[in-house]
């Protein structure tokens, strides 16, 4: 399943461009709303970033399949529990489960970047 199933257009690279358009702009307002907020962003950039990540990495399928890809999505994952639900301002810690994610991938990049070795 991916969400350019959804496009209307008869092309999938247009579809696809258009995604990647919308992603760059996500990734502007995430790194904005983290610098200029107190909060650090809101949890619905983080998810349109995951599920747009995901669509282009099952379409991408074999050149998408490096660790680092993989990475990106666990990575993306945490991003949506560590951020503020909803409340962009808000001074809340992050949620236990979001900072044992963290180390959990922390931990598994160190030790699949190990055994690459």
């Amino acid at each position: 399943p991916t969400l350019l199933w959804l496009g209307d257009t008869p092309s999938v690279d247009a579809m696809g461009e258009a995604m990647c358009s919308a992603g760059a702009v996500l990734s502007v307002t995430a790194a904005s709303l983290a610098l200029f907020t107190r909060g650090g962003g809101s949890s619905i950039v983080w998810m349109s970033l995951w599920g747009m990540y995901l669509s282009l990495f099952h379409v991408g399928q074999v050149f998408l399949s490096f660790q680092w890809d993989i990475l990106l999505l666990e990575v993306g994952f945490v991003c949506i529990w560590l951020s503020p639900k909803l409340r962009p301002t808000s001074r809340d810690p992050p949620h236990p489960a979001g900072l044992w994610l963290l180390r959990f991938v922390c931990f598994k990049l160190m030790l699949m970047s190990g055994a690459v070795k």
